[in-house]
């Protein structure tokens, strides 16, 4: 366990109070800012997501969840500024990067997932693919989790990430690896 300064995480009343109407300010001035779903019944009842937040969705099996993530990373992605230097971190437990990936890209191909997962394409779908890659490699998204094909490679039990790992992968991503970026 790392040393922690706890004066760093132990907060007085005052402290707490003080950084509470400063949050409720900021939320205020922020209003009509955080990532809505675009599903007009179930943005009436969730609150925006914000920068910062935690965001988990947790289902069974084949309920959607990857897809409703892959629909809330492109709600925020579609709302970072081009001059800002803002990015989407996803984590994901279930999915390897590869599979999260390949589903993102056969929406934007419009290439069936099922097709592709059984290596069912030619060389039009082949290109669309590789087209839909280009322009994915230029958004401002980042996956923390395992790779497939990494770990087959270098024969690597899959990784089993705790919180403090995801902490330190996005500690990673912002300080070091989204400055220089491998693509």
């Amino acid at each position: 366990m790392e040393n922690v300064d706890y004066s760093t995480i132990a907060y007085s009343p005052q402290e707490a109070g003080h950084l509470s109407l400063d949050m409720v300010k900021k939320l205020h001035e922020e209003k009509d800012l955080g990532i809505k779903s675009g599903i007009e019944d179930l943005d009436k009842i969730m609150l925006p997501l914000r920068a910062g937040e935690l965001v988990t969705v947790l289902g069974h099996t084949s309920n959607y969840k990857s897809g409703f993530m892959n629909w809330l990373s492109k709600q925020a992605i579609n709302g970072i500024k081009e001059e800002s230097n803002e990015i989407v971190i996803r984590v994901t437990w279930e999915q390897s990067v590869e599979e999260d990936t390949i589903s993102w890209l056969a929406g934007a191909a419009d290439i069936s997932i099922t097709r592709l997962a059984r290596g069912e394409i030619g060389e039009p779908e082949w290109k669309k693919l590789q087209g839909a890659a280009v322009k994915h490699a230029i958004t401002p998204m980042w996956i923390v989790g395992h790779s497939q094909q990494e770990s087959s490679e270098r024969r690597w039990a899959r990784p089993r990430m705790t919180m403090p790992d995801v902490s330190n992968a996005i500690e990673y991503i912002l300080n070091d690896a989204s400055i220089n970026s491998k693509t």
